[in-house]
């Protein structure tokens, strides 16, 4: 599965409160989910299931659930920064058609706060939750995806080898994160 194909359904969560009853719905599902055994995805589930029976989310999230809509089988939260792009990556920047103004000084760039999946999810499928979380972000705007690895290790052999995220420039300030250019460049051809 590619970018933007879903094969599985999606149910989005929008930041702030959750409407009456979800949090008492979703909470079985949520204390069901068993992630992969790493420590980040631990730590996933358990954000999830605070925020969720607070009634209150910090981030807009996206649960991936299994066909007959009774488990979560994946998911992931998205926060909203602006960021001040490095010189050296403004060529990077400019080439890709999402951005409005390549010029800005500050652009939008969608931060994955958490992913995680289910022990029981198939293969690849955490290559295909990666990808719906870049699909949200190009389709919100985004110039990037920012992520902050939750170790060294995890940042190297996931976020650097797997899925070729970028380490921020010098000069980049804002940008403490590994990242990921959305956009497809330009390809003007006379």
């Amino acid at each position: 599965m590619g970018a933007g194909e879903r094969d599985y359904p999606v149910f989005r969560l929008e930041k702030g409160q959750l409407p009456r009853g979800l949090a008492e719905h979703l909470t079985p599902m949520i204390r069901k989910f068993e992630p992969l055994s790493f420590e980040a995805a631990d730590k996933a589930k358990a954000w999830l299931e605070t925020s969720v029976s607070s009634g209150s989310l910090g981030f807009d999230t996206y649960l991936a659930l299994s066909e007959d809509l009774l488990h979560i089988v994946g998911f992931f939260a998205l926060g909203e920064e602006e960021v001040e792009v490095a010189p050296g990556d403004l060529p990077i920047m400019q080439a890709r058609k999402v951005i409005k103004n390549p010029n800005a000084k500050r652009q939008r760039a969608l931060k994955l706060v958490w992913i995680a999946r289910c022990q029981t999810s198939p293969p690849g499928f955490g290559n295909d939750l990666f990808d719906h979380a870049l699909v949200v972000a190009y389709e919100a705007g985004g110039c990037a995806v920012m992520v902050e690895p939750y170790d060294e290790a995890t940042a190297k052999k996931l976020w650097l080898e797997h899925f070729e995220l970028r380490k921020p420039r010098d000069g980049a300030a804002d940008w403490r994160c590994l990242w990921y250019a959305l956009g497809q460049p330009y390809q003007d051809f006379c």
